[in-house]
């Protein structure tokens, strides 16, 4: 049998001198050095395994840099809906699960009677992951009152108001700690790690400081982030994430805390989104499904390209958003395999280089109150740079500002959204329109 011994190492400086050829001279350290000034990161466009640290760990074992899993990289497919006709959406909501979907993500808006009997008739909620974003407290009040009669599995919440949750006999994580609408305004990979980091540094504190336990704690809150369609940051960021986040757990119990109890949701957004040119729009969430499945995370929320259009989502594109990760789960098999991008020179270097910075950024804005600081002006001087980048075509949008279509579209985006923490959200597409 061939052993990988019998073939010769080629050294680093042996491909130095290589790419000095094709280079035609040139120092390739320097030449092929790129510095992405949205990101604030550098990294060579050749690295040699003396460049990286051999990554020997296990995945689903400390620091958890490689997954948080251990046994498979399965993931849950996410479908949102808003509660509006509890019949037609009870029909609905079934039919979906038939077809793969594995998670429900439900949006009370309006303050109403509902009849969540009708709602969740036949739908077995022991077997579902079902997330509930909610601003009324009377709402929350039958949605508790409801979900104590039923069998559940795992309720996540989402209380944009901070309303308090009645008293409830089922277990549900209450803390939704939320970087994807940090994303959605302009944020890089950094802040965005940043500011979950501290948030949830913040709401573990609290918590031990009233007597619950890191356990507990852990298990009450979740993350979710935003996924754009920058590949290998993507990648790399959850995983710098997973790790630092560890850290910090491990900092308060070398022993006593079980990691597992992290939940993380990976969420694709309308920053770099197109509606002159919505087919290109699933190019787009297939790169950022991947990169989030490829970086371990638990539930996969594709939100249909059209979602916050004036029409609103279509059954087509919903039924597109769903499917892609059908298709990597059962096509390609990205569910098997832990952790696949691991080992990766890239991947890994990155990872490495984004956990620094992240962790170094964590360590200047921990403790401070975020909304009143200098780290939302960083967020703006961001979105500002991605907005100057595509104008300038730096930044290249397949539909936006490369190849445009030259047919009218009948998709509008909707001309007003909800700020967050008094950030403006960011779709480049209407930026680049001048519409506000």
């Amino acid at each position: 049998m061939i052993q990988f011994d019998e073939f010769p190492i080629t050294s680093k400086n042996q491909w130095i001198e290589a790419l000095k050829k094709e280079l035609k001279g040139e120092n390739p350290q320097e030449k092929l050095v790129k510095f992405d000034e949205i990101e604030e990161i550098s990294y060579p466009q050749f690295i040699h395994h003396q460049d990286v640290q051999l990554n020997t760990e296990t995945p689903g074992s400390y620091p958890f840099k490689r997954s948080f899993k251990s046994k498979n990289n399965d993931w849950e497919i996410v479908h949102a809906i808003i509660v509006k006709n509890e019949k037609e959406d009870n029909e609905y909501l079934k039919q979906l699960l038939m077809n793969g979907v594995s998670a429900l993500h439900f949006q009370f808006i309006e303050e109403r009677k509902y009849n969540l009997t009708t709602l969740f008739n036949e739908i077995e909620c022991k077997y579902l992951t079902l997330t509930i974003e909610c601003s009324c407290l009377s709402v929350w009040s039958q949605i508790i009152e409801f979900l104590n009669t039923i069998e559940t599995s795992a309720v996540c919440l989402q209380n944009k108001e901070n309303h308090f949750i009645p008293n409830s006999i089922i277990t549900y994580r209450e803390k939704c700690i939320d970087a994807y609408n940090l994303k959605e305004c302009g944020a890089n990979a950094i802040q965005e790690i940043c500011f979950a980091m501290c948030q949830g540094h913040q709401y573990l504190y609290e918590g031990l400081k009233n007597g619950k336990n890191l356990n507990e704690i852990n298990s009450k809150m979740y993350f979710t982030f935003g996924i754009g369609s920058h590949f290998f940051i993507e990648i790399a960021k959850l995983r710098a994430f997973r790790m630092l986040w560890s850290k910090i757990l491990h900092s308060y119990s070398s022993q006593d805390f079980t990691i597992e109890n992290t939940l993380i949701v990976a969420k694709t957004g309308f920053v770099n989104k197109s509606l002159s040119d919505p087919h290109t729009n699933l190019l787009r969430q297939c790169t950022e499904v991947l990169s989030a499945a490829l970086g371990g995370v638990d539930l996969i929320h594709n939100q249909a390209y059209d979602t916050i259009s004036t029409q609103g989502s279509s059954k087509f594109s919903e039924r597109l958003a769903k499917n892609i990760s059908l298709l990597l789960k059962e096509e390609s098999n990205i569910d098997k395999v832990v952790d696949a991008a691991g080992g990766s020179y890239f991947v890994e270097y990155l990872t490495d280089e984004i956990a620094n910075k992240s962790w170094k950024l964590f360590q200047e804005f921990d403790g401070q109150e975020m909304i009143n600081s200098s780290f939302l002006e960083k967020v703006k001087e961001t979105a500002k740079k991605r907005v100057e980048f595509a104008q300038t075509k730096k930044s290249k949008f397949i539909g936006i500002n490369q190849f445009e279509n030259s047919e009218n579209s009948k998709l509008e985006w909707k001309k007003e959204y909800p700020t967050f923490l008094g950030l403006k959200r960011l779709i480049i597409e209407k930026e680049l329109n001048g519409k506000d």
